[in-house]
């Protein structure tokens, strides 16, 4: 969907796919054509209303990227020298069930080979080797009603042994609280 008229309805669907299937774990992969970042762009590393739509959409649904090894680039306009242009435009994302029972996924981006977008393909990280995602904390979260309570009963509960596991334990708790915030 190469239009911004277009691309909206892209977004508004993305929307209320994640509103739809907010408790079941998803994924989509595709040719988004918009990049989230700056350096994203192999030419320019200006912000456009494309990327200002698109991450607005991305964080509004909840979804982050998987993890991804290859190449940056997912999309060239086959030229070279300084009319070569590069784009990460095609991606893979998931929610946060998906994360939360799925999360040891990755996407390899391949060379393009005669095309101009590249191949991605998903894989499954060798046991041993996943590192533990980080602890997100969204904005949102702290808006329902019910926020401050459930970190107060929560952080209040106490736990056997010496005090980082302790701490441990507790930031783990936290990474329920999309599902004990019910919205």
């Amino acid at each position: 969907m190469c239009d911004s008229r277009t691309r909206k309805h892209m977004w508004a669907d993305i929307r209320y796919c994640a509103n739809r299937f907010k408790i079941s774990p998803w994924t989509f992969l595709g040719d988004f054509n918009a990049t989230r970042f700056n350096y994203e762009h192999r030419s320019n590393g200006r912000v456009t209303k494309a990327m200002e739509d698109f991450n607005y959409t991305i964080r509004s649904a909840e979804l982050e990227d998987l993890k991804t090894s290859g190449l940056n680039f997912t999309w060239n306009n086959m030229r070279s020298g300084v009319a070569a242009i590069s784009n990460k435009l095609d991606r893979e994302m998931g929610n946060w069930q998906w994360f939360k029972c799925l999360g040891n996924f990755y996407v390899h981006v391949y060379s393009p080979g005669i095309s101009d977008h590249s191949h991605l393909s998903i894989q499954l990280m060798q046991q041993g080797h996943t590192i533990g995602k980080p602890f997100k904390f969204h904005n949102f979260w702290a808006e329902h009603p019910d926020f401050l309570t459930i970190i107060r009963e929560e952080w209040a509960k106490t736990y056997e042994g010496p005090p980082i596991a302790k701490y441990s334990v507790k930031i783990e708790k936290f990474e329920r609280l999309p599902q004990m915030l019910i919205y």
